[in-house]
């Protein structure tokens, strides 16, 4: 299944980071089903105030609804 477009985007370098920090976004991108590169993409577009720039932009809002229940 193709992905979707997520608009206009520049490639950040690579770099590298504490086995700690780096276990971390490996199990946040576990737990939403994406990649490394979409949650760190994601956190700095919060801490810079640009939410509404997030490849997950939709991911606050769902953690912050009550689940559904049949």
């Amino acid at each position: 299944m193709p992905m979707p477009h997520k608009g206009p985007r520049k490639q950040i370098t690579a770099t590298r980071v504490h086995p700690d920090v780096f276990d971390r976004v490996q199990a946040e991108a576990d737990r939403l089903g994406t990649s490394k590169s979409d949650v760190v993409a994601h956190l700095l577009c919060r801490e810079f105030g640009l939410p509404e720039l997030s490849p997950l932009r939709d991911v606050d809002e769902q953690q912050t609804q009550m689940p559904m229940t049949a």
